[in-house]
């Protein structure tokens, strides 16, 4: 996700146009979404509801 991060920087610095960063960040949103479903299911599950809010810190900072 690092990559893409800086991949649309890098993007958006030299002047490219929305249609060519769209699929940029469509990719890094789905990235972050499933991240955050990984984060999150093992703690939900065990019932450690305070442990998956702290993971899903993380995913939901890219996300916003």
């Amino acid at each position: 996700m690092l990559a893409l991060l800086i991949a649309i920087r890098q993007l958006s610095l030299r002047g490219a146009s929305v249609e060519v960063i769209r699929p940029a960040r469509r990719l890094l949103l789905v990235s972050s979404v499933v991240t955050l479903a990984l984060n999150v299911a093992e703690p939900l599950i065990a019932g450690e509801i305070g442990r998956a809010l702290f993971d899903a810190v993380g995913p939901l900072l890219l996300i916003g």
